[in-house]
Parts: C-alpha cells; structure tokens; sequence
C-alpha cells in the first residue's frame, strides 16, 4: 500500500498536466515539467523524469501509427507476453521506480525491434553497430549519471535543453 501512495503524486502530475494542456493548448511535456517542480521535484529529478517522458511520449505515438499486435511482437509473441507483464508486476510490487524503469525497457526493446525490421535494408544499420552505439551510450549515461552530484544546481535545465 505505501507503494501505491508513494506513485500518487506522480499519477496526479499526469493527469492534472493532461487536463491543462488539453484546455489550454499548452505542450504536455511543459506542463509535466511545471507540474513536477510545483510538487517540490529537484532540478536532477524534473530532467530525468522529462527525458524518460519524452522518449516514452515518442514511442507511444510510433506504436499508435503502427499497430503491434500481441502476436506480432518480436521478443515475447503471444502468450509469452506474459513472461514480461508478470516479471514487471513482482518488481514494481518490490521497488515501483524499477518496475517503471524495467516496463518501460520491454517496451522499447519491442518498439526499437519493430522498427528495425520495417527499415529499408540499404538503409538499416547493422546489429554489431547497434551493440557498439547501445554501449558507447550506456557507459557516457553512466559516467554523466555518476559526475552529476557535483555539477552546480544552475545547470541542470541548460545542460538538460542542449
């Protein structure tokens, strides 16, 4: 239960960020931005979320134009599904920040793989330069993630928007 109120907050954000910029025209993503620094989020955290709902907001709309049906899915077709759904649950049940992260994980890796096979082949990269470029990516995150604790406070939003 103490879960689930520690996830209120942030279920309220999106919803009440929803609803204004619905009315009021204004960018979702500014309004989940201002919505989480009303609730008191630090610089460190408004950028993070922001980059995580902004790539989760792109490939949400990627998957609206291209359909995925439960059977056409690359890494667990059908009713392996399942695998992954329950997998998440139990985590979240554990630590719902890494049941966010390890949902939104499968569905990338499923959304990335659907991509990949509707490239035109001239143009598609082949899979050791995705490894190579997944790494190179993962320890640049890693390193900036980890010089972060020093980098002053007044930076955040312009490291964040370049």
């Amino acid at each position: 239960m103490e879960n689930i109120w520690t996830l209120l907050p942030f279920f309220d954000v999106g919803v009440i960020a929803a609803v204004l910029a619905r009315f009021t025209g204004m960018n979702l993503s500014m309004a989940v931005l201002l919505s989480l620094l009303y609730i008191g989020g630090t610089p460190v955290e408004v950028v993070l979320t922001m980059l995580v709902f902004n790539t989760f907001t792109y490939f949400t709309v990627y998957t609206q134009q291209h359909v995925m049906g439960i059977k056409e899915l690359t890494f667990f077709p059908g009713l392996k599904m399942a695998i992954p759904l329950i997998f998440t649950i139990a985590v979240a049940v554990v630590s719902p920040f890494l049941g966010i992260i390890i949902f939104i994980a499968f569905f990338l890796a499923e959304t990335f793989a659907r991509m990949y096979s509707t490239m035109d082949g001239r143009s598609r990269p082949n899979k050791r330069d995705i490894v190579e470029l997944t790494v190179a990516a993962a320890a640049l995150m890693s390193v900036g993630t980890a010089l972060v604790q020093w980098f002053p406070a007044e930076y955040y939003y312009l490291l964040a928007g370049l």
